[in-house]
């Protein structure tokens, strides 16, 4: 008996030291296998840019010191400016965070579809990590064409090269090309673009399936762009990271916003330039962003073809006289997505209902000051635009009578033949957007 007592112990007891090991080995394993992250931001600064990235470039080394653990987050920059294209990696050295060049290319243009694959997939080949962010960093004019057909408006949706300075031959990118380029790249957790007027509808939806989120401003945003030693961090955050980035997007935009000092500012090259430590700028314009929640779009787009296909099967004509228009009547290029759809359906109906608990998880996140700087008040020499009325999103509206509205095109109002034109122009290249048709605009537009 005493044998068998003994033997129940020793076995136990061998039990225990297997279980013991077992654990040890899971929770190393756990410490191994630590979450990682590589963020790209990718610089065109290829034009009248150029002299901003190394004010950003500053505010990243800075942000990057508050990023722990560093070891399994991995920043890395492409910059394109008016030197040599190079890739940059961002980390710590012997206790100092510095900033070293990877590689370096020869004279490309970084808005080609394939120069612009190769390196974003290379750069993150390089740093492979459990998610993947991406920033995208130059002009921007959303869902424009890439390619300028008109000599009446330079449109260049996302990026532009001055081809080594040679303005005449400057390149841009469309979307429907940009989605090109992400759909060979890894799927991203996040893509910010620090670009002007890219939160529109045409956009988010065009990328929906390549990124989680989509951070940007419906507006345009300052030269200096984001305060990257706030948003260093938050592309490393562990939880809320879409909400973190856009808070450290706005909240230095906001802080030094002072619209009695400037209410009366017509250009910002009418401005002195106040510096702060980092060389860059204390911008006092406003500034507005959101975030996308890009899995809840198709939701939205339901929502957004009930009520547009009802309008159109009882030939009710689309109301835009009270809609929100984030280029101020200029253009009417950017009219506010959440304000058109108001003006258009009747209150507390279940379709607006519907629509409106669609709008809430697309968007969850909308930050502005009261008022945002825009070239695009008072007929296009600049000023103020008043925020209250804005949601976050913008949107087009492909009808030819309120295109003709715009101020831009009353200049035009003895050639309508001309205005015309214009307006098949753009409503044909629009056509090709999936949120076209997945919004019902098809069954609206004749």
């Amino acid at each position: 008996m005493m044998m068998k007592n003994i033997l129940k112990i020793v076995f136990l007891f061998l039990l225990a030291v297997i279980f013991s090991s077992c654990e040890k080995d899971t929770v190393s394993e756990e410490i191994q296998q630590e979450a990682s992250h590589t963020s790209l931001v990718y610089i065109v600064a290829d034009n009248n840019l150029d002299s901003y990235p190394e004010g950003d470039l500053k505010e990243m080394i800075a942000g990057y010191r508050d990023v722990q653990p560093s070891e399994n987050n991995t920043l890395l920059v492409y910059l394109d400016d008016f030197s040599t294209p190079r890739l940059l990696k961002i980390s710590r050295e012997n206790g100092q965070v510095v900033s070293k060049t990877l590689k370096e290319f020869p004279e490309q243009n970084s808005l080609d579809v394939e120069v612009m694959s190769g390196i974003i997939n290379q750069a993150l080949e390089m740093y492979e990590a459990d998610s993947y962010g991406l920033t995208l960093w130059s002009h921007g004019n959303g869902w424009l064409p890439g390619t300028v057909q008109k000599k009446t408006v330079s449109t260049r949706s996302f990026g532009e090269d001055d081809n080594d300075g040679k303005s005449y031959k400057s390149t841009y990118m469309d979307i429907l090309d940009l989605k090109r380029v992400l759909a060979t790249t890894p799927h991203l957790e996040y893509l910010v673009f620090d670009a002007c007027n890219m939160q529109g509808i045409e956009v988010a939806y065009e990328l929906k399936d390549l990124t989680n989120y989509i951070i940007a401003s419906p507006v345009e945003v300052s030269a200096y762009g984001a305060p990257y030693q706030e948003m260093v961090p938050a592309f490393f955050s562990e939880t809320q990271k879409p909400e973190n980035i856009a808070y450290a997007f706005f909240n230095q935009y906001a802080q030094n916003f002072n619209y009695e000092n400037n209410k009366g500012i017509k250009s910002l090259f009418s401005k002195a330039t106040v510096r702060d430590e980092l060389d860059t700028s204390v911008y006092q314009y406003g500034a507005a962003v959101s975030v996308v929640s890009c899995r809840d779009l198709n939701e939205l787009a339901l929502a957004t073809n009930t009520i547009l296909k009802d309008l159109a099967e009882n030939g009710t004509g689309i109301s835009t006289r009270d809609v929100f228009n984030y280029d101020s009547n200029y253009y009417n290029y950017y009219f506010d997505l959440q304000s058109l759809m108001k003006s258009n359906s009747e209150e507390n109906s279940e379709a607006s209902m519907a629509w409106e608990s669609a709008f809430q998880k697309a968007v969850p996140l909308f930050l502005t000051t009261p008022a945002t700087y825009s070239s695009f008040v008072s007929n296009g020499y600049g000023g103020f635009l008043d925020m209250a009325d804005a949601h976050g999103i913008s949107t087009f509206i492909p009808l030819e009578a309120n295109f003709k509205q715009a101020n831009r095109w009353r200049n035009y109002s003895d050639d309508n033949e001309f205005v015309h034109d214009e307006y098949e122009y753009y409503s044909n290249y629009y056509s090709n957007f999936q949120w076209y048709e997945a919004s019902g605009w098809d069954e609206v537009v004749e």
